[in-house]
């Protein structure tokens, strides 16, 4: 969907940045693009590291990714070791179930998830170390779908010069 919103700016002439991975995506597409970092979190101070670098020096780890993308696996959950808090609120778990599993083994590890499609196999319950509490904040999946859509449709309209969109 992405893709397809960024080939509509481009054809109405916008010039399309976006960060590493995003970019890739669109690349992939023949979609122009311009890679750019988050410059506004750099200037309060925040640092970009590589995964494994992070991974290696954060305590606690929040991951809230689209949907079907996984980031960690063995040997992501390596670099994390122990001691370590993984969040995931996103729409499905970040990490590949037994690569998590193995990991929840090791010594200080915890797991934080707020929904069951964020924890991805609910057999992780079985897990002293596992905390789940099924309550997400926020509208329904469905819901935000079409608020989404509504935001983009606006969002066109008032770009092709049409005025917005009835809410």
């Amino acid at each position: 969907e992405a893709v397809e919103i960024a080939k509509r700016f481009e054809a109405l002439g916008y010039c399309i940045y976006a960060t590493k991975g995003t970019a890739r995506a669109l690349m992939e597409a023949d979609v122009s693009v311009r890679l750019t970092r988050k410059l506004e979190q750099e200037a309060r101070g925040i640092q970009y590291l590589p995964l494994h670098e992070l991974l290696t020096e954060a305590e606690v780890v929040c991951t809230c990714l689209n949907k079907n993308v996984v980031l960690l696996g063995t040997e992501e959950f390596a670099a994390l070791g122990e001691h370590k808090l993984l969040i995931n609120t996103g729409l499905s778990p970040s990490y590949e179930i037994s690569a998590v599993r193995k990991w929840l083994k090791r010594t200080g590890t915890y797991l934080s998830c707020d929904s069951d499609l964020a924890l991805g196999d609910l057999t992780l319950l079985d897990f002293e170390n596992v905390y789940f509490k099924n309550k997400a904040s926020g509208g329904t999946t469905q819901a935000l779908e079409r608020l989404q859509e509504k935001v983009l449709e606006n969002l066109f309209h008032y770009l092709e010069g049409k005025g917005g969109a009835e809410a």
